[in-house]
């Protein structure tokens, strides 16, 4: 069985998980030393989902402006990749809080071949 997490160490995951805010603490987790495994793991996650939406939305942001058709269809494909961003980590918060493991889909696949 799982050992449980200090209160101390599981406030500063779910501190990394806020979204936006929450690339700050994890940027800071990577670069110490002392930080523990399940730490860098969960900053790790935070800064993978943090600059997936960064890029997609700024690249959403960077198109020429064509019509007023396809302005409405960017700016609603923005605040639906934002709202996916935000509920994603809302569900990772909800995994820490259950005890679950937190792990992207493709960092899932990359550890199961480690083990091999």
């Amino acid at each position: 069985m799982k050992p449980e997490l200090s209160p101390t160490k599981k406030s500063r995951m779910y501190l990394c998980l806020l979204p936006v805010f929450g690339i700050i603490p994890s940027l800071l987790n990577l670069r110490n030393d002392r930080t523990s495994k399940e730490l860098k793991d969960t900053s790790q996650v935070a800064v993978l989902l943090f600059l997936t939406w960064l890029i997609s939305y700024a690249t959403l942001g960077s198109t020429g402006q064509s019509g007023e058709g396809i302005q409405v269809s960017l700016e609603l494909f923005k605040v639906t990749l934002s709202s996916t961003y935000f509920v994603t980590t809302i569900y990772l918060m909800y995994r820490l809080y259950k005890g679950k493991p937190l792990s992207l889909p493709w960092q899932k696949s990359r550890k199961h071949r480690d083990l091999d």
